[in-house]
């Protein structure tokens, strides 16, 4: 996406002229919040700047009415199709579908902030001290991005075959979709879910236990 963001005090920040234009001033509050950590879950700079665009993705398809087949799609589906640079099958078909129903997307990606301008607001205009800009990765932190994207991919994929199936003439029965993820070790070839191999600090046949 292009970011024409406006440096300096004496003009407007993108993200500051985004969330009037978008209504989303309340969440002010909640940027701060998630950056310094107080009272929510503490997030890193580009962490928070995906959150604050998958808002204002989320507002822009309320205000359009978004849906695909009588389905709204998920914002973040939509924000990863929107974000990225090199667009897989799936991607554009979203796009796809989206300017097809009218939606702007052309003028919703040039809106969406540069996490460098989320930075320049929050440390710059806001003067918030202790923000996280490299935060350590934990156990429990990985888990959790881990279990995300599973969950993404599932909602991605329902999404896909559930569309895949209404294109199809008669009766087609539903599907459900369930994704795991399953972890070889090299050395020992011992195969576990992904929070088993985590809890354990790696191989589960191979770590001493603590």
């Amino acid at each position: 996406m292009t970011e024409s963001d406006l440096s300096g005090h004496q003009k407007e920040r993108k993200i500051v002229r985004v969330m009037r234009t978008y209504d989303l001033d309340h969440l002010e509050v909640q940027l701060v919040n998630r950056w310094t950590g107080t009272g929510e879950e503490q997030f890193t700079i580009r962490e928070l700047a995906r959150w604050f665009n998958v808002r204002v993705v989320e507002r822009a398809m309320e205000d359009h009415d978004v849906s695909f087949d009588g389905l709204v799609p998920d914002p973040e589906t939509v924000y990863d199709a929107i974000d990225a640079d090199d667009p897989d099958e799936h991607q554009e078909r979203v796009l796809e579908a989206l300017r097809d129903s009218g939606f702007p997307v052309d003028d919703l990606a040039e809106d969406l902030p540069h996490w460098r301008s989320v930075y320049a607001w929050l440390t710059e205009d806001k003067e918030v001290e202790g923000g996280n800009t490299r935060e350590p990765l934990t156990p429990q932190r990985g888990q959790e991005r881990i279990d995300k994207l599973l969950s993404r991919v599932e909602r991605v994929s329902d999404s896909t075959l559930s569309q895949l199936a209404r294109n199809r003439e008669g009766e087609v029965p539903d599907a459900e979709v369930s994704v795991r993820l399953r972890v070889k070790c090299s050395e020992c070839e011992h195969t576990c879910v992904h929070r088993e191999w985590i809890q354990a600090g790696g191989c589960p046949n191979c770590t001493d236990p603590a």
